[in-house]
């Protein structure tokens, strides 16, 4: 796997973000603290990122992607990055951890990048074909109705029936609205 230090790097993406004036941190393991998801059905508590914690303003970036075990990879599975500790297992009830570290963390705005997304064997696949670029950016304040939107509107290859289990569990838990007829679309 590449450093991400060199990724970020070579992506463009430090130079960008040093021009544009942003203070850029790797996290290290002292930087987490435990944070309680007082909602959670699950996942009770677990250590999430100190500085994140502490900002402002947390917008949230994924780029939509298959992925073999949570079905597909937006707004409410990115958070995963924020996340310290052994998130391997995180794993085992994956879709309702996803929804009960949404219900701990909610970003104040979520911006999907779906220019160029993969719409299968993710999220490890390198196939151009698994590529596809519906050249489209969904944004909203709530993940959950951010992702169940994007989840049945997205080319996705594979079939799951527009039912994602974190999205399904986030909407149960009142975390967003998941029903696309009472989601209010601006474009």
């Amino acid at each position: 796997m590449p450093h991400p230090r060199r990724t970020y790097r070579n992506s463009g993406i430090a130079q960008a973000a040093q021009d544009a004036g942003a203070e850029v941190f790797f996290p290290k393991d002292y930087d987490y603290v435990d944070v309680k998801f007082p909602r959670a059905r699950r996942l009770k508590a677990w250590p999430l990122h100190r500085e994140v914690l502490a900002a402002d303003v947390f917008i949230n970036l994924p780029i939509a992607k298959d992925h073999n075990e949570a079905k597909l990879t937006m707004c409410m599975k990115n958070l995963m990055g924020i996340m310290g500790g052994r998130r391997g297992t995180i794993h085992q009830g994956l879709h309702q951890n996803l929804a009960d570290l949404n219900s701990g963390f909610r970003p104040h705005l979520n911006i999907l990048d779906a220019n160029r997304i993969q719409v299968a064997h993710g999220p490890n696949a390198s196939l151009l074909a698994d590529v596809r670029e519906p050249e489209m950016v969904i944004a909203g304040v709530n993940a959950t109705s951010v992702d169940a939107y994007a989840a049945a509107h997205l080319p996705w290859e594979r079939d799951f029936g527009g039912v994602v289990e974190y999205i399904q569990y986030g909407g149960q838990m009142g975390l967003g609205e998941t029903d696309l007829s009472k989601i209010e679309v601006r474009k």
